[in-house]
């Protein structure tokens, strides 16, 4: 992972169907590059309570 990257999440094996990430921007662009996702792992979060 490059220097300027930040692993901030759980999960450390990428999926058998991963494909690597290719930056459509030039490596000279210093812009921080954000990417936010929800997760599509079980939480186990508990359900909102109504009321």
């Amino acid at each position: 992972m490059p220097e300027r990257l930040h692993y901030v999440g759980p999960i450390l094996a990428d999926p058998t169907w991963a494909e690597p990430f290719i930056s459509p921007f030039p490596a000279e662009d210093e812009r921080p590059l954000v990417l936010v996702a929800f997760s599509t792992t079980f939480q186990n979060h508990p359900l909102p309570c109504s009321g």
